[in-house]
């Protein structure tokens, strides 16, 4: 476990934890959610991207954020705690790039983010939602909603999720 804000009264705090990308080829990305894989073999060291770990170990077995990227079989660090300026927040996904984009709601700051498996970013939970365990991170900063006139955004043009990197407090303690 890493610590470097602990003692910095300047500087707020980050936890990182040491881990090794298991992704059979691919990168983790810098904000994007990771899951521990439990799988009898290096556990509690081994990750994957979300979408790889499914929802229940999404949930369950989120292990952090990479702050840089890890390449395939390299160690690297996730963080667990504290506040980040890179967590990968998820607006809104379509079926086809030809698609509109549809509205989407606004983010506030407190708002509970969860892990959302399919587009492999986090996403935010509904308003004063329920749920059976923490939020893994909650939103640092306010994002306005958007209606159908997103559908011309030329950044998101060729894909199928819109995201962008947020503030947040990060939870996998």
């Amino acid at each position: 476990m890493r610590a470097p804000g602990l003692l910095n009264k300047n500087s707020p705090e980050r936890i990182y934890m040491s881990v090794r990308n298991w992704e059979a080829t691919a990168a983790l990305s810098a904000g994007e959610p990771v899951c521990y894989d439990m799988d009898g073999t290096n556990d509690g060291l081994d990750v994957s991207k979300a979408t790889t770990g499914a929802a229940a170990k999404a949930t369950t077995l989120f292990a952090g954020v990479p702050p840089v990227a890890i390449a395939n079989g390299d160690s690297g660090m996730a963080q667990v705690y504290g506040y980040s300026t890179n967590l990968t927040f998820l607006h809104m996904t379509r079926a086809a790039t030809t698609d509109a984009w549809a509205s989407y709601v606004a983010l506030a700051i407190g708002d509970k983010l969860e892990v959302e498996t399919v587009g492999n970013a986090f996403s935010r939970k509904g308003a004063g939602a329920i749920s059976a365990y923490m939020p893994v991170a909650v939103g640092g900063e306010t994002l306005a909603s958007a209606t159908t006139l997103v559908s011309s955004l030329a950044a998101g043009s060729g894909n199928l999720a819109l995201t962008s990197a947020i503030t947040a407090m990060i939870r996998a303690m």
